[in-house]
Formats: structure tokens, C-alpha cells, sequence
């Protein structure tokens, strides 16, 4: 029998009262601004799904429909991964303040992304971290390692992710990309005439891509960070 919303918050979320559901079921601060379905996200919370950490860089330089555009963003990488039933489940939002932030306000060089992910760690340890960075410069969407750790101390493997806003790439498919390749969902396997797929790699991402695979859902399943919520 499928739990009730209480249920799920109590036992799936862990969730500190008073409750929100835009804030605790979704994970968003302001509200995305676009249709989202509870029943499908409470029937996907109960299931196999990872926990996020939004690590905001250079907070101060995000206006609010940055913000939004952040949590569409997130929405749109979710309905890609509810797809193969994997969800998106938690999403917990850190930020690193302008002082804090240097040279990393922008990111000009894949080296600068790699040093990024090298300084900073999120709070916690059962999250990925997913940096956001804006920058209308920026030659790429985003980095990720191929199959990423689950411990944030390993050495030289940086356990997390990093997508660039304002650089002409869609910002939800950039999301739901990144985290693809953390998980493991071989890009290189992708047939050249898979322009559709979600891990395609295109530089602007001009292609609708949402779609995902069944294989690529079951290996993404396999990795440490993906767990049943309750």
C-alpha cells in the first residue's frame, strides 16, 4: 500500500516540522513556476533515487528568476530520471558567498572547474554536490567525472558535479547530463544518432534532449549514491 504524504515525510525525508510541501517534497526555495505532480513524486520518493546538494556559487550575483530558473531546472532534470523510475529525491541548497567565492565567480577553463570541486565540499555526506555557476562566458555546460565516488575524501576523484548557467545550454538537461555521468550513465555508449538522448553531448544542447533508456536507468541504479528512500 502506498504510504500517505505524512508517512512519507515522517519516515522517507526525514522532514523537521513545520512542513512545506514545495520545500520538502520538491526541494525548492521560491517555487519553480512550473506544473509538477505530487502523487508522481511521492510514488518515486518511496522507491531508488539520490540526494542532491545545490551548492549556489557566488550567491549574491543570482538574481531571483536565476533562482527559478535553477529550480525549473532541477524539475526538468527530475522528469527525465522518473522516466526509469530513479529519482531525484532530496534537495538540500548551500551557498558560497561572493568573499568566499574568488576567481570561481566564473569558470573560464575545465583546470578552473576541477579546482572548484578540489576546495569546496558539501555539508552532506549521503548528497552528491552539484555546483551552480553563472557565467555567460563560459565554453562548456558542465563537468562531471565518469562514475563518480561516494566519498567526499577520496583522493583525486572529485565527488561532484558542476553545471554553468547563462552559457547557452538548457539548464535542466545539463543537470539531469552532469549527474548522468556521476552515475554512470556512459555517455560514450550513446549512438551518434541518439540526438535526443539525454546524454548526448551537443556544445549548446539545440536538441530537445529528455530522453533516457532503460539500460542507462538500471546502471545509474547500481551506484552508491542511489538508495530506497524508505
Amino acid at each position: 500500500m502506498s504510504l500517505s504524504l505524512k508517512e512519507i515525510s515522517d519516515d522517507c525525508l526525514s522532514v523537521i516540522k513545520p512542513f512545506s510541501v514545495r520545500r520538502d517534497i520538491f526541494g525548492f526555495i521560491i517555487g519553480s513556476g512550473v506544473k509538477i505532480s505530487i502523487k508522481q513524486q511521492l510514488g518515486l520518493i518511496e522507491g531508488l533515487g539520490l540526494n542532491v546538494n545545490i551548492i549556489v556559487v557566488g550567491l549574491e550575483n543570482f538574481t531571483f528568476p536565476d533562482l527559478r530558473n535553477i529550480e525549473k531546472s532541477l524539475q526538468i532534470a527530475r522528469e527525465i530520471y522518473a522516466k526509469v523510475d530513479l529519482c531525484i529525491r532530496k534537495i538540500r541548497w548551500q551557498q558560497i558567498p561572493v568573499k568566499d567565492a574568488g576567481g570561481f565567480i566564473t569558470i573560464d577553463s575545465y583546470a578552473e572547474s576541477v579546482d572548484l570541486k578540489d576546495d569546496w565540499r558539501g555539508p552532506n555526506d549521503d548528497f552528491l554536490d552539484v555546483f551552480i555557476v553563472r557565467d555567460r562566458t563560459a565554453a562548456f555546460c558542465g563537468t562531471s567525472p565518469l562514475i563518480g565516488t561516494c566519498s567526499k575524501d577520496e583522493k583525486d576523484r572529485l565527488p561532484s558535479c558542476l553545471v554553468i548557467l547563462e552559457s547557452g545550454c538548457e539548464g535542466g538537461k545539463a543537470i539531469a547530463h552532469e549527474i548522468g555521468h556521476y552515475l554512470g550513465g556512459l555517455k560514450d555508449l550513446i549512438d551518434k544518432k541518439d540526438l535526443y538522448n539525454f546524454m548526448y553531448f551537443i556544445p549548446v544542447m539545440k536538441f530537445p534532449q529528455s530522453e533516457i533508456y532503460d539500460w542507462q536507468g538500471d546502471l545509474m541504479k547500481q551506484h552508491c549514491y542511489v538508495k530506497y528512500g524508505c
